[in-house]
């Protein structure tokens, strides 16, 4: 098996786990809350494009710190902007490093490492936003128990 796919296999052992569901849930969830009246569909729709086409991290970080910065574009209320570049940059950083841990056999390069940092925030904010998306079209009140 290719590097590749074994790093692809790798991230989805890692993003299968509840706690990652948990907290894309968990952050979707505060975004409806935050981006009443889907007001924030387009900024988090944006974030979502800009992971999935960007070729670093950084590019998604600074997306955030540049919605905060507005100060009227919601990612600035309850610290949402500020959990979320925590969540993506430490947390997934450490998963990342497991990742690269359990693939150290594959002698990867820092290129591949920093790709399984990106393809590990592209599948959280992808998460993240399903869960916006449900929640608004549902209404947050009507979904905030678990199933």
């Amino acid at each position: 098996m290719k590097n590749n796919m074994r790093i692809h296999k790798a991230i989805s052992v890692q993003t299968s786990k509840e706690e990652f569901y948990n907290k894309a849930e968990e952050l979707g969830t505060r975004a409806a809350k935050i981006f009443k009246e889907g007001k924030g569909k387009t900024q988090l729709n944006s974030l979502l494009n800009l992971v999935n086409s960007s070729l670093r991290v950084t590019d998604t970080i600074n997306y955030i710190k540049r919605q905060i910065g507005h100060r009227n574009r919601g990612f600035e209320e309850d610290n949402f902007g500020n959990d979320l570049i925590d969540f993506l940059y430490n947390d997934l950083k450490i998963i990342k490093n497991s990742i690269a841990s359990e693939l150290k056999h594959l002698e990867l390069n820092d290129y591949e490492v920093q790709q399984i940092h990106l393809l590990l925030c592209r599948q959280f904010i992808s998460s993240m936003v399903i869960h916006y998306n449900y929640q608004q079209r549902e209404g947050f009140d009507a979904i905030s128990t678990k199933f």
